[in-house]
């Protein structure tokens, strides 16, 4: 399991980003459908069946609750904030990034929940990352490929909605070429396994 300095700093929360190694942890997860649909568990009476809901990013303020997302090539970000108890958990694949699934969740964040995005604290988890990631028309738009970065595309969007840069850190690991640590689809096809990154606001 790998672990992030700065979520870190936050000591009212646990996180971490599993390895192909480790156990699936015990979070709540949604079916991800590539999409910008935010679960927010603090709107629901009782946290549901995990993957019973279509979204790519979870929100809460509960304590105790951990939230995941899958990923085995895709971007997961792990969000903090260091006034208030409150995380995210956001899963940004190509599609996601391009639908601003990144920016969304922060800006809901400020908007539902009253959070300062000054205050926030973002880790970026292992994802398919340089050379290994080339792609074609369909995120281009034209017909020629090219590598797409999609770690510098949500760090973007991160500063886009007011996150400070110097609170967004990158576990510069490509799950691609890491295959002793990380299930890549990429490389492994239908029968790549998935890693969770997971947070949580310790139980009071």
């Amino acid at each position: 399991m790998m672990t992030s300095s700065l979520l870190e700093s936050v000591g009212s929360i646990v996180h971490g980003f599993d390895t192909r190694s480790d156990p699936p942890a015990a979070a709540f997860r949604v079916k991800q459908v590539h999409g910008d649909v935010i679960c927010d568990l603090d709107t629901l009476d009782a946290v549901p069946v995990s993957e019973s809901i279509e979204a790519d990013a979870i929100v809460t303020t509960r304590s105790g609750q951990i939230i995941g997302v899958r990923t085995a090539d895709c971007v997961p970000l792990l969000v903090a904030d260091q006034k208030k108890p409150l995380v995210a958990a956001i899963h940004s694949g190509w599609r996601g990034t391009v639908a601003k699934i990144t920016l969304r969740t922060i800006q809901y964040l400020q908007k539902e929940k009253g959070s300062d995005p000054g205050n926030l604290i973002v880790a970026i988890g292992p994802c398919i990352q340089g050379s290994c990631y080339e792609v074609g028309e369909e995120v281009t738009g034209a017909k020629v490929t090219r590598y797409f970065d999609m770690v510098a595309e949500n760090r973007k969007l991160l500063q886009e909605a007011g996150v400070l840069s110097e609170h967004i850190e990158t576990l510069d690991y490509c799950t691609h070429c890491r295959d002793d640590l990380f299930h890549s689809y990429r490389r492994d096809g239908e029968k790549a396994g998935r890693q969770i990154s997971w947070i949580g606001i310790n139980a009071t």
